[in-house]
């Protein structure tokens, strides 16, 4: 996308440093939807770079007549809007017409949830206290205990988790774990854990600050907070990994729930249990309330205590 950055007579320099402010997984599928963007342009013998709001409209409606998503539309808008912005001018993907022609989409094609239900959390946390701290040796049940009960309890996304450092700060009812980076949406700030209160004896194997608190001397030889068994930091394909094992060995059904589910799991968990829909939102870092009641707020699947007590009394650790 260096062209529009040629066609704006911005200086090579400050294009690369307007290139690196997107993650590269952001900046791969912007080239591709700007690939597509183009491609219709010149067809239409249009100039890509300085379209109307018409045809920005007409070619999101050209998507649509393709059979692409609505959330796929979404992502070419919100690509081309984003690059053709950086001159200053306002948003082309904010216009009315576009807007509009956006919500008929959704009116005409209402988007179909892949699932109507979610998984519980009460098996994968009955599983996550089998699993002692104390005794264990595994590399691997550590990583998916720790791992599982962070995303669960904090409604953070495995990218976070793989930011998270070493530099703990331990307090009397909390502790603070700095990242290396910056997440998903742009903040650096330090996961702040806090020490859960009123749980009985058994409850505490499922208290993510003791759980930290008893790794702490292990932590101190190594940069990164989770690390792979070449001692490399780990990716985030290897976090979904251990928290999708957590849903397997558990009893979920991981053919049709990714480790992506674990914030639908666990928000909805929390706003059955009552819990202020403010918090829930600040916890998951949304921007609405609309976020969740259209892409998170699911029915949570029953499950019956004796048959996950079953499951997991012949449990073999490996």
């Amino acid at each position: 996308m260096l062209a529009r950055y040629e066609d704006d007579k911005i200086s090579a320099e400050p294009a690369k440093l307007v290139e690196k402010s997107w993650k590269s997984s952001t900046a791969k599928s912007y080239d591709k939807f700007w690939g597509n963007w183009c491609k219709w342009t010149n067809e239409e013998s249009l100039n890509s770079f300085r379209p109307s709001p018409t045809n920005l409209a007409n070619f999101l409606s050209f998507l649509f007549k393709s059979g692409l998503s609505y959330s796929s539309i979404n992502c070419h808008r919100s690509a081309i809007s984003q690059t053709l912005s950086l001159d200053g001018s306002p948003k082309l993907g904010f216009h009315i017409l576009v807007r509009r022609t956006l919500k008929d989409m959704i009116i005409s094609k209402p988007p179909q949830n892949r699932i109507s239900t979610i998984w519980n959390v009460g098996p994968v946390f009955i599983y996550l206290e089998s699993i002692d701290l104390s005794s264990t040796s595994s590399w691997l049940l550590v990583n998916v205990k720790v791992s599982c009960l962070l995303v669960l309890c904090l409604a953070d996304r495995s990218s976070d988790l793989r930011l998270l450092s070493s530099d703990i700060t331990f307090y009397d009812n909390s502790c603070h774990v700095l990242l290396t980076g910056t997440r998903k949406l742009g903040s650096q700030n330090a996961f702040i854990i806090n020490k859960f209160s009123n749980l009985t004896f058994a409850q505490w194997h499922i208290c993510i600050f003791t759980s930290i608190l008893r790794l702490a001397a292990d932590l101190q030889t190594r940069n990164n907070f989770f690390l792979g068994l070449s001692h490399n930091p780990v990716t985030t394909v290897i976090i979904a990994r251990w928290i999708k094992t957590a849903l397997a060995r558990a009893g979920g059904n991981t053919a049709i729930f990714s480790a992506h589910s674990k914030r639908t799991a666990s928000t909805s968990h929390a706003y059955k249990k009552g819990l202020d829909l403010a918090h829930i939102i600040k916890a998951a870092d949304w921007s609405t309330a609309r976020i969740f009641h259209c892409h998170y707020n699911r029915q949570i699947e029953p499950f019956s205590q004796d048959f996950s007590s079953t499951v997991l009394s012949g449990y073999k650790q490996p």
